[in-house]
């Protein structure tokens, strides 16, 4: 039950009977080889729609699209779009155009698809987090230590990375940074350069509460990026009131960049490390963008706030 609305979580499992399910559903279909898992769930989410009134959301439209049939009749659903503009194909956008409306995370995002779908059919729904988890921790911004937390792998500038942690060592030898990448991703070649810097603690499938200590005893996030849409280390970041230095492309402005804590043009690294200085040096400064952080969290992105806005797109489409 979600604001009073009844709903089912549909997933493929992990177990023998739940990939064996999807791989002859798959190979009915004349799938490609793929996660079949991903396809079983599929398979249950056509089947509810097609025998019961329900509607449908899928939560990551772009890898599944190609592999449902378009919203027609008593296939009703829609579709929350994750990947910027840049990692769509023809072909898939071609697919996005017979969908009744999407559900984009940032408005950068509505306009990078206004050629695609009107307007009128592209609902910015900002990614929700779990503000009674994540958040501030008891030291905060506080804490003696000077660490900076960099998160992730996926349209990271991995190559201004690389330029900066040498950069930062050199003007701030006691600064500490933790890597949470995992290790597949770890093969990115500016990653490697970093590999055997001293001042780099590198962390891999750590469990939730692990993260959050992390992101609670951070001075800031460091996280130049290339381009993005939403992005979970920034909206887990915002809801633990740590700071965030990363560079002014995609979504980021949807989430308070440039508003509640000062951008940096993509690959200007001169301005980075100014800013990093600041929060290094300025508990005041520092504070004030924390509070901001944690107060844009509990007040936009909260997961009930977020559910009622899912609530409104779903009565527009005339699924309630």
């Amino acid at each position: 039950m979600l604001n009073g609305c009844d709903g089912i979580v549909t997933k493929g499992g992990r177990g023998f009977l739940s990939r064996a399910a999807g791989k002859v559903y798959s190979a009915w279909k004349g799938h490609p080889p793929r996660d079949q898992a991903a396809a079983a769930a599929e398979w249950k989410f056509i089947s509810r729609l097609r025998f019961s009134d329900s509607a449908g959301h899928v939560l990551f439209l772009e890898n599944h699209l190609r592999f449902l049939p378009p919203p027609s009749g008593k296939m009703r659903w829609i579709g929350t779009i994750h990947l910027p503009r840049r990692c769509w194909n023809e072909e898939d956008l071609a697919l996005l155009r017979a969908m009744p409306g999407v559900l984009v995370l940032c408005d950068s995002m509505r306009e990078q698809f206004s050629d695609v779908l009107d307007s009128t059919q592209i609902w910015v729904v900002p990614y929700g987090v779990d503000t009674s988890f994540f958040k501030p921790g008891h030291a905060g911004v506080d804490s003696p230590r000077q660490t900076l937390l960099y998160v992730g792998a996926w349209l990271r500038n991995t190559t201004m990375l690389a330029r900066l942690v040498p950069e930062i060592s050199r003007r701030f030898p006691k600064v500490v940074f933790d890597f949470v990448v995992p290790l597949h991703a770890r093969d990115d070649e500016w990653l490697r350069t970093l590999g055997d810097n001293p001042s780099i603690r590198w962390h891999q499938g750590l469990s939730d509460e692990s993260l959050r200590d992390l992101y609670q005893n951070a001075t800031a996030l460091l996280l130049p990026m290339e381009d993005g849409g939403a992005n979970n280390a920034v909206v887990e970041a915002l809801a633990c009131g740590l700071p965030i230095i990363t560079t002014d492309v995609g979504g980021i402005r949807s989430y308070g960049g440039g508003a509640l804590f000062p951008l940096v043009a993509n690959n200007d690294d001169s301005n980075c490390v100014e800013l990093v200085a600041a929060y290094l040096t300025d508990r005041d400064f520092a504070a004030s963008v924390s509070s901001g952080c944690r107060k844009f969290a509990e007040t936009r992105l909260e997961w009930a706030i977020a559910a009622k806005e899912y609530i409104r797109v779903y009565r527009e489409l005339g699924f309630l």
